[in-house]
């Protein structure tokens, strides 16, 4: 689920916008932890150029 918004969102999305996304989607999830997560499977608002 992180990953598809990260990646629709052409992976500039950070944890604040997508922990807000999932919220839309009726998703609960603490941001803290969408924060977690994302750093775990390397998922970065900033393109690895």
């Amino acid at each position: 689920m992180i990953e598809g918004i990260h990646a629709q969102n052409y992976g500039v999305y950070g944890a604040r916008k997508v922990h807000k996304e999932l919220h839309r989607q009726d998703i609960p999830a603490a941001r803290c932890t969408v924060q977690r997560l994302m750093r775990q499977k390397g998922l970065s608002p900033w393109p690895n150029t």
